[in-house]
């Protein structure tokens, strides 16, 4: 290899691009806050991965267990084109999913107050 492909990997710099739109929370049963992916708002919702092969991996740094893996939306599940917004009050954090109107889907999740374990209750 020579010249701009001198950097390259060995196997060819090619590959898969793209994205897809998933709404993820994973909880980890610990005083860490549950992690959130929403990519939903300009799309409707793909297939995400299967929970369970989320579960028990471990994250982050430091490193921590999944306990819970949720990819699919608490109100409507794939398909549905929108958006979340996650909002403080001054004691906690509020998480609700939108239609594409701003309506409300299904309720609101709330972050937990514990020290101990961090999550929402939806």
């Amino acid at each position: 290899m020579s010249g701009a492909h001198e950097g390259a990997a060995p196997h060819g710099g090619a590959g898969p691009l793209g994205h897809f739109h998933l709404a993820q929370e994973l909880d980890f049963n610990s005083a860490r806050p549950p992690q959130l992916t929403v990519g939903n708002s300009g799309g409707p919702l793909d297939d995400g991965p299967v929970d369970t092969n989320a579960e028990q991996q471990s994250v982050g740094t430091p490193s921590q267990q999944v306990h819970e893996s949720v990819t699919k939306l608490r109100s409507g599940g794939l398909g549905i084109f929108g958006y979340a917004d996650l909002r403080y009050d001054g004691t906690t954090w509020n998480l609700a999913f939108r239609d594409r109107t701003g309506d409300l889907l299904d309720g609101r999740c709330r972050l937990s107050t514990s020290t101990d374990h961090r999550t929402f209750v939806c």
